[in-house]
Parts: structure tokens; sequence; C-alpha cells
């Protein structure tokens, strides 16, 4: 299955509320590659041109 990885929390839950599926959580890593518990990765499907959706909710989060 071919996924999507998402970083930030407010577009991941835009997602979500636009019906996307998150398939995985997992916890991010910090520079020197030790696990950082207090961010997480959202992994969704990547389906439906989610694609399309993360570069327009991303560009709208760097115009503001």
């Amino acid at each position: 299955m071919k996924t999507r990885l998402v970083i930030k929390e407010n577009i991941a839950r835009k997602l979500v509320r636009m019906g996307y599926r998150i398939v995985d959580l997992k916890p991010a890593k910090t520079k020197d590659g030790k696990t950082d518990f207090n961010k997480s990765i959202y992994v969704f499907a990547d389906e439906n041109n989610i694609a399309e959706e993360i570069e327009k909710l991303t560009k709208n989060e760097n115009n503001k």
C-alpha cells in the first residue's frame, strides 16, 4: 500500500475531516536519530488525490 506522511498536526486533522484515512502513527525522530515521543508522524493511505490536497493545505498554511 502506498502511503503519504504528514508531520503537521493541523494538516493531518484537516485531512481526516475531509475523509482521508490514517493507517498508522509513528513517533518522530530527532536529528541524531533518536525517537521523539512528543511529536508524531501521521501516515495516510495514498488515495483519492491526497497528494493534491496536502499540497493545497500546505500552500494555505504558508500564505497565512
